[in-house]
């Protein structure tokens, strides 16, 4: 796979992905179906996207190749250049509810324990140091704070 831009707004963000990728990478991440190639032997070997899901069947067929032990090479060249908005970016109820099913099925208990732990925390910095926000996620809820500590919003999901 190689690397991505993706344009949103008038900006640009660059998406590198990590050298090394497995199942776990899956459960709080995913990689940009523009920029990957596939050999056709895999799908041959393992099927073709699960037209079940209208939204995630890329990333389903992704943890897929990785249960199978594919290996995920990393191509240090930009190869698509994109416009963020579509789809699969937006949290859509169904979007969330595809991919717990996805969750569900390809991930154990004890996976989805470790996903949520990381997946717990994110914060945002200014200037590499300042911490200006930050979200707690547990369960079914989040929590957002300014400057890192001062509680601005908290969001409760069905």
């Amino acid at each position: 796979m190689g690397m991505s831009i993706i344009s949103k707004k008038n900006k640009e963000q660059i998406r590198i992905f990590p050298d090394h990728i497995d199942k776990l990478y899956f459960g709080h991440s995913c990689i940009n179906h523009q920029s990957a190639f596939i050999k056709r032997s895999l799908f041959d070997k393992y099927g073709l996207y699960d037209e079940q899901y209208k939204i995630v069947a890329d990333w389903e067929k992704w943890i897929v190749f990785a249960k199978k032990s594919c290996i995920f090479y990393h191509w240090n060249e930009t190869v698509a250049n994109f416009q963020d908005g579509g789809v699969g970016s937006v949290l859509s109820p169904n979007h969330i509810e595809e991919k717990q099913k996805v969750i569900d099925t390809h991930f154990t208990k004890e996976e989805q324990k470790q996903i949520s732990q990381i997946r717990h925390k994110t914060t945002f910095y200014l200037f590499n140091f300042i911490p200006v926000y930050k979200i707690v996620k547990k369960s079914n809820a989040s929590r957002h704070y300014l400057f890192s500590f001062i509680p601005f919003l908290k969001i409760k999901e069905k």
